[in-house]
């Protein structure tokens, strides 16, 4: 199962919100495990995070 780090999160009371993943494969295969978290399939050092938290 991809997004193992996630599921343990979730098991220990954190709610996942969002994820990044740069690789199309893979983040399409964490969406299909984790369909109630946004995943942002993108280069991370590109993002502008202020844009994508609303902040």
């Amino acid at each position: 199962m991809l997004g193992g780090l996630s599921l343990g999160l979730q098991e220990a009371g954190i709610n996942v919100v969002l994820s990044n993943e740069i690789d199309k494969d893979i983040a399409n295969s964490y969406i299909k495990n984790h369909p109630k978290v946004q995943m942002i399939n993108d280069d991370i050092t590109k993002l502008e995070i202020n844009s994508i938290l609303e902040i």
